[in-house]
């Protein structure tokens, strides 16, 4: 019985252990210069002609207004990306507030946040992480 107990305890923290949310849930995805792609938070992306790779890190913020209100302000959702090629690697926040900076420039490629979605529809509950999809869009800079 003693054994079995313990037998049952070890299954357990093992099927805890491997379901615990890693940092890179799924797997890595493939996206083309110049297109548009999708990322799940923890999700990376690299490419097949480029050394580029990034990474949808967290959300920073959310606070936009849901659909179903009337707000006074937008707001705006924030999310950390990191982006890397070779051995260079930088964390960049961007932003769904046309304001506010959607964009960035590293190592000769341009980052941009299309969308976050989905987009709130109601003031609570929130969104959970894993439902953020964001779009993405890399462009050569000239």
């Amino acid at each position: 019985m003693k054994y079995t107990k313990q037998l049952i305890l070890l299954i357990f923290g093992t099927l805890l252990f491997v379901s615990c949310d890693n940092h890179f849930p799924g797997e890595s995805r493939d996206f083309k210069i110049g297109e548009e792609f999708d990322l799940r938070v923890g999700q990376l992306a690299e490419t097949n002609g480029a050394s580029i790779t990034i990474q949808f890190m967290e959300i920073l913020e959310d606070s936009r207004c849901p659909a179903s209100l009337m707000c006074f302000w937008a707001g705006n959702a924030k999310v950390s990306m990191k982006i890397a090629e070779g051995n260079s690697e930088r964390m960049l926040e961007l932003n769904t507030h046309p304001d506010m900076k959607q964009s960035e420039i590293f190592q000769g490629y341009k980052l941009q946040l299309i969308a976050l979605n989905p987009y709130p529809q109601k003031q609570y509950p929130s969104i959970p992480k894993e439902d953020y999809r964001a779009t993405l869009r890399v462009d050569l800079v000239d």
